[in-house]
């Protein structure tokens, strides 16, 4: 076999297995993601919420995890397991809260 035939078929080689490496990373991720929507169903049960902030709370999904209509305030609330990190959307609606800019709205038909 020559050395550009051998390079060539080590350069497929090698691609196949980034290929394979790159799959096999996205079900990995993809399995995290799954989790991490399973687990913001259990926020009710968690020991991390107050008993009014659980008995009060609103599961929304996106972009925010779940409101809570607590007695004394309205909280906002983004469920995150292991390492993940805010979406840029989810980041976006963090500083627009704390910048007080929130309204309530009534809309008649």
């Amino acid at each position: 076999m020559k050395d550009n035939e051998k390079t060539n078929n080590e350069n497929e080689q090698i691609k196949k297995l980034e290929l394979e490496l790159k799959r096999k990373d996205e079900i990995i991720v993809n399995s995290f993601k799954k989790f991490g929507r399973i687990f913001e169903q259990y926020a009710p049960f968690s020991s991390k919420l107050s008993k009014d902030e659980k008995e009060h709370l609103l599961f929304l999904g996106k972009p925010i995890d779940a409101i809570s209509f607590c007695q004394d305030k309205i909280l906002f609330i983004e469920i995150k397991t292991g390492k993940a990190f805010r979406t840029p959307n989810q980041d976006r609606v963090k500083k627009l809260i704390e910048e007080g800019k929130v309204e309530f709205r009534e809309v008649r038909f």
